[in-house]
């Protein structure tokens, strides 16, 4: 157990516990919400260091928006490891609105853990609450992926048949399963499985 990552991690659940995060297994912090079971998901990883500083430690966290209510639909219709991935995740530095990037601190000295705790509370509140408050519902996501957002690109630059798949669970779930299996029809990229995709969407949803 890495001790330096510990204290960081208990400073900075403290805050979280401050704002309505519960903490779940080791390393996540959860806030729930009634609608469509959605998850707003903090996560602390560590990275210890290497030769010639095998000393410090790189503390990383990441956000993710999570809909289960998206996966169980998305289960439905087929049973992989995207059944249990939230509908947008990175880096909490990813999500800022200046000076974005990927978030890493290093530390590797006990008298730096309220330093690196305030400076990852302040990169929680500028990136991950500003994700979470960006995308409060399924629906803001929704219109950000018409509009193109790049925090959304995997839905729309990068659009596969897989992942229409569960842009159209979240249609489902936003608007109807009808408006779900025509912009599914219209919109997924053409498959050998489109047709018995649409049959499966038409009777399992």
């Amino acid at each position: 157990m890495n001790e330096l990552f510990e204290a960081v991690k208990t400073e900075v659940g403290k805050f979280l516990t401050e704002k309505g995060y519960v903490k779940r297994g080791k390393n996540d912090f959860v806030k729930k919400g009634k609608l469509h079971k959605r998850e707003e998901v903090i996560t602390f990883s560590s990275v210890s260091g290497k030769a010639p500083r095998p000393d410090i430690t790189s503390i990383n966290i990441t956000s993710g928006i999570y809909y289960k209510e998206v996966n169980s639909l998305d289960k439905k219709i087929i049973k992989d490891f995207l059944n249990s991935y939230p509908i947008v995740s990175g880096s909490i530095g990813h999500f800022k609105n200046e000076n974005s990037g990927y978030f890493s601190v290093p530390i590797n000295q006990i008298t730096q853990v309220n330093r690196v705790s305030k400076e990852i509370i302040e990169t929680v509140e500028l990136g991950a609450f500003n994700l979470f408050k960006k995308y409060s519902t399924l629906e803001d996501i929704l219109k950000a992926i018409d509009k193109k957002e790049d925090w959304l690109k995997d839905y729309h630059k990068f659009l596969n048949f897989r992942e229409s798949i569960r842009l159209a669970a979240m249609y489902c779930l936003t608007y109807s399963k009808n408006e779900a299996i025509e912009w599914f029809n219209n919109n997924a990229p053409d498959n050998v499985k489109k047709v018995e995709t649409l049959e499966l969407l038409k009777n399992e949803w």
